[in-house]
């Protein structure tokens, strides 16, 4: 028969808590009140997915204010992509907004300059608008070609000149049409790796540059001799036009026009090509 455990000074078991039971018991608890609370906040705040389905779902319904305001928090936030900035384009245009939409779309282009359904509503906007923008030249070849598999022509043609060279090299007993057939096999995976990395230069060359300004809203842009409302005017460049950025006075920019012309911009008409 087991004897009885004498009582601390409080009068309980010793035996009836084990030591560090209470703040194990209490850590436990402060990690599952935690974890719940986590879970109940991503249940509270869809992710960027949900929202892009949200707002998508909003542009089918005809509600386009709601789904432009959605897809430009998205953008703001971070959640960037071609397609978030296509659907942000068709959205401004069906709010009858032609320079932001030409501005999404060309961000779009920007990130992937295959985007053929941005490219082809950005050449309807600028046709339709008589929008001009500099010739950057470049993109004849690669244009079209998705950067996926430029970057798979590049990484696939370097590994197979590397395993050949290894079989090359490794072997000390060779068979005669290892030879050969590694030389072939090593000059096809430099020259695909060669193509693609051309290609790529190409493809790139097409690309704005980043600080390239896009003129936003509803009305021409006028590109003045001087940074004064009063000067001259060189051009009026309509909404969705391409500029780049030579210099910046104050609140003008002295931007680079079509025919080796320049003219002076306010920038609050024109916007950034990529800020972020």
């Amino acid at each position: 028969m087991d004897r009885a455990a004498p009582l601390n000074a409080r009068g309980e078991d010793p035996r009836a808590r084990s030591p560090g039971g209470g703040t194990s018991r209490s850590l436990l608890a402060l990690l599952l009140a935690t974890a719940a609370c986590g879970l109940s906040l991503a249940r509270a705040a869809p992710g960027p997915g949900a929202r892009f389905a949200a707002a998508t779902a909003a542009f089918e319904d005809g509600d386009y204010g709601s789904a432009r305001d959605t897809f430009a928090e998205l953008a703001s936030e971070g959640a960037r992509s071609p397609e978030l900035f296509f659907a942000l384009g068709n959205a401004e245009y069906r709010l009858g907004d032609p320079g932001r939409a030409a501005l999404a779309y060309r961000r779009a282009l920007f990130m992937d300059p295959a985007f053929r359904e941005a490219r082809q509503n950005l050449a309807f906007l600028t046709r339709v608008q008589d929008s001009v923008e500099p010739d950057l030249g470049g993109g004849n070849l690669a244009g079209g070609l998705p950067g996926n598999a430029l970057a798979g022509a590049i990484a696939g043609g370097l590994l197979l000149a590397a395993l050949a060279a290894g079989a090359l090299f490794a072997l000390r007993k060779r068979p005669p049409w290892l030879v050969p057939t590694s030389i072939g096999a090593g000059l096809l995976g430099l020259s695909s790796a060669a193509a693609g990395w051309y290609l790529a230069i190409d493809r790139d060359a097409s690309r704005p540059p980043a600080d390239s300004v896009v003129v936003i809203g509803n009305a021409a842009a006028e590109a003045r001799t001087a940074p004064a409302g009063r000067a001259s005017s060189v051009a009026s460049l309509a909404p969705g036009s391409l500029a780049t950025v030579a210099a910046a006075r104050g609140e003008w920019l002295y931007i680079d026009l079509p025919d080796d012309q320049r003219g002076w911009v306010r920038a609050s008409e024109v916007e950034r090509l990529w800020p972020y």
